[in-house]
């Protein structure tokens, strides 16, 4: 890996829902809520220990990342770009694991089941997080460089450099906009909302990708 401090950012943050779980784990009441419906409120009530399923969860996400950015940089001739793509990608996703871990234990040791009771919610925490992680994203897509893993891959994409280059840089764009909707409308939603609007946003910005790819590879033939 290249860049030392994306590695040492990726390994703390693969572990802390494991030491923040660890820690808190005797302070937790013995039954807590581990499941909230649509309206908020908590559905099902189970073990403190289920707790642990963020950690494990983490650890498997983070070592499949790992090798998931191995495995893209030897599709690229001497460079790192996609590896560090990858890492940061996994980044962004320890990162939101690590906030509703967080969010879950602080839930549970004040008993809440109600979601609508904290004066912050995840949902509007969770929407901002995947708002900045699109942007972030966004910028880095047009270095990313032809493979199998990683970026915007369509067939057309995968069988003409140009379109492929000018495909990401598209994407890349059209992430950023997207992560700053994202993130003005997390300071609105809740709850159930929040997903509406970051799948139906990353739907739109999928089907626009798709179909400038392939406008692009028409042209191109």
């Amino acid at each position: 890996m290249k860049n030392k401090k994306n590695i040492i950012t990726y390994a703390v943050l693969m572990f802390i829902p494991l030491i923040a779980v660890v820690a808190a784990i005797c302070f937790l009441p013995d039954e807590i809520a581990v499941h909230f419906g649509l309206d908020g409120k908590a559905d099902r009530f189970g073990s403190k220990f289920e707790l642990f399923l963020f950690p494990v969860i983490s650890i498997i996400l983070g070592v499949g990342c790992f090798f998931m950015a191995k495995s893209a940089s030897k599709d690229e001739n001497g460079g790192h770009n996609n590896e560090n793509i990858v890492m940061i990608a996994g980044i962004c996703v320890l990162s939101m694991i690590a906030i509703i871990t967080f969010y879950t234990i602080f839930l549970s040791i004040e008993n809440i089941t109600d979601l609508n009771t904290p004066s912050f919610q995840i949902a509007n925490i969770l929407c901002f997080v995947m708002g900045a992680m699109l942007i972030v994203l966004g910028n880095i897509m047009p270095k990313a460089k032809k493979n199998s893993i990683v970026g915007f891959r369509f067939p057309w994409t995968m069988k003409n450099d140009e379109v492929w280059a000018k495909s990401q840089h598209f994407a890349g764009i059209a992430e950023i906009i997207s992560g700053v909707f994202i993130i003005a409308a997390s300071f609105f939603v809740h709850n159930f909302t929040a997903a509406i609007v970051i799948l139906g946003s990353d739907l739109v910005t999928t089907i626009v990708c798709f179909i400038y790819a392939y406008r692009l590879n028409k042209n191109a033939e």
